[in-house]
């Protein structure tokens, strides 16, 4: 049975970040608990920009290992700026990530969960991984629940996948890291 944890995104009367001309609020909640927006950060592929990654935390960090290993709510944001990415180019490029940073290979049918919920994206399109400690990730599409994956290691291995030692982008890592 999946469980799915409430997401709700809530602006401050503050400035939001702003990165290639896409906006993310400064703080968004998970059920009541306040995430204030860590850094975006920019994904390409060649020469194409492919999303914006933002990451939430409950406070700013610009250590990764602090941003992964801590077991709190937090939240990264994916707002997609490219015309159209397949679900099998998204499925590759979670399993490439995870295989160049934390493996694949403890996580069977978790990632079996992770590789069916994945849609394809168009321009404008978010997605958005909200991690609850003792429930896990809740994947969601244009703030629609696709599916939870229980585990606090699974959620180490895909905040790797953004901020850990061998990310997509160095510009991808650095501006979710505030660095």
């Amino acid at each position: 049975m999946l469980a799915f944890a409430t997401i709700a995104i809530a602006p401050l009367p503050t400035t939001a970040g702003e990165l290639a001309g896409v906006t993310m609020p400064e703080v968004v909640y998970s059920d009541d608990q306040a995430l204030v927006l860590n850094g975006m950060g920019l994904r390409e592929l060649i020469f194409l920009d492919v999303y914006i990654g933002g990451l939430y935390l409950p406070t700013k960090t610009n250590s990764s290992t602090t941003a992964i290993n801590s077991d709190v709510r937090k939240r990264i944001v994916m707002h997609f700026v490219i015309r159209n990415v397949p679900k099998d180019r998204m499925v590759d490029s979670f399993r490439e990530s995870l295989e160049a940073n934390d493996g694949i290979e403890q996580f069977g049918e978790r990632l079996e969960i992770l590789y069916n919920a994945i849609e394809a994206c168009q321009s404008n399109d978010t997605v958005t991984l909200d991690y609850v400690p003792g429930v896990g990730i809740t994947l969601y599409k244009n703030n629609n629940p696709l599916a939870t994956i229980p585990g606090a290691d699974f959620m180490r291995a895909i905040w790797g996948i953004f901020i850990g030692e061998n990310p997509p982008t160095e510009a991808l890592r650095n501006g979710m890291l505030g660095l």
